[in-house]
């Protein structure tokens, strides 16, 4: 941290300035984010709905400076189904196997580490 916002840290929180609000909104409050119950809030509920469904945040402002940003959230990502493998699945693999027997394994190597050392791009000049 540095020592701005360490100082900032220090500080007692008896004003809102700017540098407080770039303290007080970074990664960790934004894990976990203090919930508002916006049930009893007509616009704001609107806003949300609105937000939610186009999957576009909104910025917030109140006299032209922004105040806070509603942002869709992303779906929690479900378990992948697990797809049973095939016959033709199994087919595939055993067709597969053997294919790089005639592959000279050492020029292939040889090659490999040569492609990684030879420079692609051109050279920067400052």
């Amino acid at each position: 941290m540095s020592k701005e916002l360490s100082a900032m840290a220090e500080e007692k929180h008896s004003n809102a300035s700017c540098n407080q609000a770039v303290f007080c909104y970074n990664h960790l409050n934004m894990i976990h984010p203090i919930p508002i119950d916006i049930t009893n809030i007509p616009e704001l509920v609107r806003i949300a709905e609105e937000v939610e469904a186009t999957k576009t945040p909104r910025e917030l402002r109140r006299k032209n400076k922004p105040v806070a940003i509603i942002t869709p959230l992303r779906p929690v990502g479900r378990a992948k189904k697990y797809k049973a493998k095939t016959t033709a699945d199994y087919e595939a693999f055993r067709t597969a196997a053997g294919s790089w027997k005639d592959v000279d394994t050492d020029k292939l190597l040889k090659d490999i580490y040569e492609t990684r050392h030879r420079a692609t791009r051109p050279p920067v000049n400052l």
